[in-house]
């Protein structure tokens, strides 16, 4: 029997001398071997921390607390030797059998306690080679320089057997306990045990990394968050030099805890625990985890325990380096952007730093932390803590792992099931019906929360929310609005007055408050966003037909006119009781007149309606008085150009009765354009005859009318600035060819790059169908006389790869689209009544057309000047193919007869020329061409019968009386008689 100062209890010295025996009694020493290599795997590489194994003797001081009793904790550095103290429990049998063995820990199966790993003590020896543990008076130790003795049964000795196995021997000393007397432990050591209250103390001896656990030990008591949920500790007495006292406060009820430290508040929490009973599909699916401890494997329900922190100002969002997960104690998992801490049973690596991210059990705690975080909000907001409970609403995670994406799941779940926010009438309700008013108007008598509410229910297609669906205006209401609370903003007032729902509840007395109420919002620094600017464009005065108008589209009847309130009138007055108003408000009047309220005139009429509306103004019934009227002040000149030109968007009618824009227009044959056009072209875009009717005399004052709003008498220029290449071809009609061209694609590096936007890229009204060749006459004649060629010979600019550099920011020069189109696309005319690429045309000089007719693609157009020359490029002398294919197109076009026409004999004569003048110069290439085409083609006789080429002769001495076939050069020319060695080549023979 042991006497101590605390207790009389039965000593441990045949315990622990039992288990030396038992730990050091192997059969082999390859055993022993063996599981001192495992416990030195486990000490050393599974706990690097050099904290974590205080962590551990900290959670094992928590869990051995005696009933109705607090534990306290002191930690004390002596030279080379920490002692973690404390007063919980001290050892018993059990408990010395646990830290002697592996997995055989004493809370493994106890769901309530913090450890269940069964190695948490061994973290002690990643730091020492030497541990004693002091418990109620008695000492032993793990000692690995310990001299234990070789058993004989091994062998003769242990440094033979070494040798011979080429191994060095070890005993698993962290398992071996060794009785340790008094006298062999520090004096001083002892007598702080034995003068304190410590029941139960650990002493390590620092063999390595000395300043390291200082260091570590030091940042951990001055960070006092990492003792918050600790269970039963309630003081920690570090001195490692200079005295640290931390004491937790907790509260009666368990739900707030104040952390002190040396006397001073360092930090406050309110604590939330909750009991989850764990669903069978959990337990059945965590029988296939490997990892998972046996009393969570058969446990029946686990807490969850929130923290949320408390400042000056009451709750307090928690910074990035404050979001732990805690199992009892921290582990090392940051990453997970909780506005709490939490702390549960969490399964998680042995070295309790990390989580098993695919447990099925961790995954079911993190879908379990939003749903009961939102009720522990709906619980606080209630209280005094009020609206600052909603800093603790949970954002989704941006971790792409199992627990994150379990984390999302719990928000997606319970956001819109759980009813947390605090309505206007202090009832609870969920998101889904609720409704933040940030305009406040709602709670305006002649607006009203009835007409929001089923506005918003409309806007968001949500067939009902609550009754009183309102939330009272606080600092969270944007947080609110992010996780889908319906919201009405200032945004929204337009699209309330346009709607039905608003217009059926509203009267000329209320429109008088809202109008007052508009004014004064406008005469006020808030809201900032509300101007005269904004409101102008606001649907809100009443008119004469009760409907609601900008001021923009509403006017005050002149004193002259009788016939305003006329409900049928197109056009729209204030509300006569709106009117009788204002004459007692001159200063209301006014400010409806800066906005833009004037009398209706003519002209007033067109600046304000129909100028402002001009692209949805008009229809099949007013587009021509419409057009009239403004005929009418244009010749007056009231107004001129630039009315005019806001008007381009007011559709006009066309011949075949459609609206179109102005400035999509084309005049009509009638009003004797520049370029008559209806004629070749049967687009629906010519502008009809009706507004003309009987003003025919003034053709001309009508064309210059129409084209100051727009409408087009010719071919015109189209350009386009940064436009991406998508709109160019899809919007714009721009050949997707064109953007597929070898210039149009950069490869900087690896990486190729395909242009994607354009800018100074130009093209003409009506290029695709320049392809029709009567069409293309008059297309490029109105072209070349009235377009400068400038805009078509600039390069264009590709824009390309990424953000940030030359490619994107100042482009490369490509191609000039027109230049391009025209050598791709037969758009040129010729004297063939056929279109050709412009590669393929020959200019229309002198020569060229003597000798070629109509039988080669010569441009059929004005001549051009030498700019133009240079654009189109066209070919200006003809090569061998080109005679060759002129003579096949002359010979083609014969009489009935089937004779070549007289008037092309001259021409032909001309052709042979060129041939019998050229020959002696003409390569292999070229001989081989015309051989190959007198294959098949024809040549004439000199009465102009046809015939195949090798049926022809040739008399050198010129009587060729005798002969059947003659060609037609025997007598036309004198060069040809000089020069008959030509002949062969055309398969003709020489006689």
């Amino acid at each position: 029997m042991v006497e101590s100062k605390h207790q009389i209890i039965m000593s441990l010295k045949k315990d622990i001398e039992r288990i030396f025996q038992k730990n050091t009694g192997y059969a082999e020493p390859e055993h022993a071997i063996n599981q001192a290599e495992s416990l030195k795997t486990l000490s050393i590489d599974l706990y690097t921390d050099s904290k974590r194994f205080v962590y551990e003797l900290l959670q094992n001081a928590d869990d051995s607390v005696l009933p109705n009793s607090s534990v306290k904790v002191g930690i004390r550095l002596f030279d080379d030797f920490l002692v973690v103290a404390h007063t919980g429990k001290p050892f018993d049998k059990r408990d010395l059998r646990g830290i002697c063995g592996v997995s055989d820990g004493t809370k493994k199966n106890l769901v309530e306690k913090t450890g269940y790993k069964g190695i948490g003590f061994k973290a002690v020896f990643g730091q020492s080679q030497k541990v004693t543990i002091y418990t109620n008076g008695e000492y032993f130790r793990f000692d690995s320089g310990y001299n234990f003795s070789w058993n004989s049964k091994w062998g003769d000795n242990q440094e033979k057997w070494e040798k011979e196995n080429e191994r060095q021997f070890l005993f698993p000393w962290q398992i071996i306990p060794i009785y340790t007397f008094s006298k062999e432990v520090d004096e001083r050591i002892h007598t702080f045990l034995e003068n304190g209250e410590w029941t139960v103390a650990t002493i390590v001896l620092l063999s390595k990394g000395k300043k390291d656990v200082k260091k570590a030990i030091e940042q951990l008591s001055s960070n006092v968050n990492m003792f918050l949920f600790l269970k039963n500790i309630e003081k920690l007495d570090f001195d490692l030099g200079t005295p640290n006292v931390v004491t937790l406060h907790r509260g009666q009820d368990g739900k707030a805890v104040e952390i002190k430290q040396n006397g001073h508040v360092k930090a406050s929490w309110i604590l939330k625990t909750i009991t989850l009973k764990v669903p069978n599909d959990v337990k059945s699916k965590l029988k296939e985890e490997r990892n998972i401890p046996e009393k969570l494997l058969n446990a029946n329900e686990t807490e969850l325990t929130f923290a949320a922190k408390i400042g000056e100002n009451g709750i307090q969002k928690l910074d990035s380096n404050e979001r732990l997960l805690y199992s009892y104690l921290p582990t090392e998992e940051t990453k997970y952007a909780i506005p709490v801490l939490v702390n549960s049973s969490f399964v998680i690596g042995a070295n309790r730093e990390t989580l098993h991210e695919d447990s099925k059990w961790n995954q079911w705690l993190f879908e379990n932390i939003p749903s009961e975080l939102l009720k522990w909000i709906a619980e606080l907001v209630k209280g005094k803590f009020g609206h600052q409970a909603y800093e603790l609403i949970p954002s989704k995670s941006i971790i792409l792992n199992s627990l994150g994406s379990a984390y999302c799941m719990g928000i997606t779940n319970s956001l819109e099931s759980i009813s947390f926010i605090l309505s206007n009438q202090k009832d609870l309700i969920r998101i889904n019906q609720a409704v933040i008013d940030f305009t406040s108007i709602s709670k305006k008598a002649f607006i009203t929360e009835d007409v929001i509410r089923s506005f918003v229910m409309k806007k968001f297609g949500r067939g009902t929310i609550h009754t009183n669906p309102f939330l009272p205006y606080t600092d969270f209401g944007k947080k609110l609005k992010d996780i889908g609370v319906a919201c009405f903003e200032w945004d929204d007032v337009s699209k309330l007055m346009e709607s039905a729902i608003f217009l059926k509840s509203h009267s000329f007395s209320r429109n008088i408050q809202l109008i007052q109420y508009f004014k004064q919002l406008c005469n006020t620094e808030k809201p900032k966003n509300i101007t005269d600017a904004v409101i102008k464009k606001w649907s809100f005065i009443l008119d004469h037909k009760n409907l609601l108008h900008h001021p923009a589209n509403i006017y005050f009847p002149t004193p002259d006119d009788e016939n305003w309130n006329d409900p049928n009138s197109e056009i729209s007055f204030l509300h006569r009781d709106v009117q009788k108003w204002l004459l007692q408000k001159p200063e209301m009047r006014a400010w409806l007149e800066q906005l833009g309220v004037i009398e209706k005139t003519d002209l007033s009429f067109l600046r304000k309606t129909i100028i402002e509306k001009a692209s949805t103004y008009s229809t099949y019934e007013n587009s021509v008085p419409t057009v009239l009227n403004i005929f009418s002040l244009y010749v007056k000149r009231t107004i001129g150009k630039e009315e005019l030109n806001e008007l381009s968007e007011l559709k006009i009618l066309t011949q075949k009765g459609s609206l179109l824009p102005a400035k999509s227009c084309y005049f009509s044959d009638a009003y004797s354009p520049r370029l008559k056009l209806e004629s070749v072209l049967s687009d629906d875009v010519f502008i009809s005859c009706d507004y003309m009717q009987n003003s025919s005399e003034n053709k001309e004052e009508w064309r210059r009318f129409f084209k100051m709003m727009g409408v087009k008498e010719g071919i015109r220029t189209l350009s386009y600035d940064e436009t991406s290449r998508y709109n160019l071809i899809n919007s714009y009609g721009f050949k997707k060819d064109f953007f597929e061209e070898g210039d149009k694609y950069f490869q900087p590096a690896f990486t190729n790059f395909n242009a994607d936007k354009y800018s100074n890229l130009a093209t003409l009204t009506f290029l695709s169908k320049a392809s029709n060749d009567s069409f293309s006459k008059i297309f490029w004649s109105d072209i070349i006389d009235n377009i400068i060629l400038q805009d078509f010979n600039s390069p264009t600019i590709a824009y390309w790869g990424n953000h940030g550099y030359a490619g994107r920011s100042t482009g490369n020069k490509v191609a000039n689209y027109l230049k391009w189109y025209i050598k791709k696309h037969p758009c040129i005319p010729t004297v063939m009544e056929i279109c050709y690429e412009a590669n393929n045309v020959f200019l229309n000089s002198e020569d060229i057309i003597n000798i070629s007719d109509k039988y080669l693609p010569v441009f059929n157009g004005v001549e051009l000047s030498p700019d133009w020359r240079s654009f189109f490029d066209f070919k200006t002398s003809l090569e061998l193919s080109d005679y060759l294919q002129l003579l096949k197109n002359i010979i083609s076009d014969r009489t009935e007869k089937g004779t070549t026409k007289i008037e092309n004999n001259e021409r032909i004569q001309l052709i042979y020329e060129w041939f019998l003048d050229s020959c002696m110069n003409f390569d292999e290439t070229e001989i081989s061409l015309i051989k190959e085409w007198s294959n098949e083609f024809y040549l004439p006789d000199k009465r102009g019968n046809v015939f195949k080429c090798g049926k022809l002769n040739y008399f050198i001495d010129g009587d060729a009386s005798f002969l059947v076939f003659r060609p037609i050069g025997y007598c036309l020319s004198s060069i040809l008689t000089s020069t008959p060695n030509g002949w062969p080549t055309f398969r003709v023979s020489v006689l």
